[in-house]
């Protein structure tokens, strides 16, 4: 054996290590993101204005849950839609991905504390977990980023005078990361989704949810599948299941959500 060529590979081979810059991430480029400070206790569905920096960007109603709650409907872990503790801390949002055979969809939205630089590497993570109350699930959830809100598209009249009112409008946001969801109908542990983002520049604003075209007609119809699947085990009858089937939905708590820009240090 050449023990020359050995001492050599293995210089070599230390030299690439040192070279090789480490990666490092800057502060969370979103205040609140464990939904933590708040205004006011939420006492009622759709308040997640509540929390503080947070908002919904449509006519859709996302959820603030907070342990403060009073009222049990939206508090920590037990609230209307379910039971699941905080991953960190006494509070999280809620949302319906996919509802009402994709009538409906709803999204939460936050300000960055900085305009993005282009070609920037943004990393985010973020955790979420199915609620009880959903009788379905989807795979996949998006994060968008965007100069101001995305552009809104009204898709249905809501002029129905039903009690269960569907949202009007979904976005559309070309500047994405389309993240799958393993074990999207787990009801009791968190799911942590992690993605990489290279910014265009000037994004300010970041948005979770399902944008257009986020979800096919096939998919469309595996939510309904399964949905009907999981009534019928419930023992519900065809005539049952006829009048429930508009309120299909695939419900889903989020917490900690951090955005940090991908430095690299030597």
């Amino acid at each position: 054996m050449d023990t020359n060529k050995i001492i050599y590979k293995a210089r070599r081979s230390l030299i690439l290590v040192l070279i090789l810059p480490e990666v490092v991430l800057s502060q969370n480029l979103i205040l609140n993101g464990s939904f933590e400070d708040f205004s006011a206790c939420p006492d009622h569905v759709n308040r997640l204005s509540l929390a503080k920096g947070w908002y919904s960007p449509t006519n859709g109603t996302p959820d603030y849950f907070n342990r403060c709650d009073t009222t049990g409907s939206v508090g920590v872990p037990y609230n209307y839609d379910g039971f699941q503790d905080a991953i960190h801390g006494e509070a999280y949002a809620g949302l319906y991905l996919v509802s009402n055979l994709t009538i409906e969809r709803e999204y939460i939205q936050t300000k960055l504390q900085r305009s993005l630089l282009k070609g920037e590497g943004i990393a985010v993570t973020f955790y979420i977990s199915s609620s009880e109350g959903s009788f379905t699930s989807f795979n996949k959830i998006s994060i968008g980023f965007s100069k101001g809100s995305p552009k809104v598209i009204n898709y249905r009249n809501c002029t129905s005078d039903s009690k269960f009112k569907p949202a009007c409008q979904i976005l559309k946001c070309e500047n994405k990361v389309v993240l799958s969801i393993i074990h999207a109908s787990d009801k009791e542990n968190w799911i942590e989704l992690k993605g990489t983002y290279f910014a265009k520049g000037g994004e300010d604003t970041l948005t979770i949810g399902l944008f257009d075209g986020d979800i096919s007609e096939n998919e469309y119809k595996n939510v309904i599948s399964e949905y009907i699947e999981n009534l019928e085990a419930l023992g519900r009858t065809n005539e049952q299941i006829d009048d429930l089937i508009n309120f299909a939905n695939a419900y889903y708590y989020i917490d900690n959500i951090t955005v940090h820009s991908i430095e690299f240090s030597h």
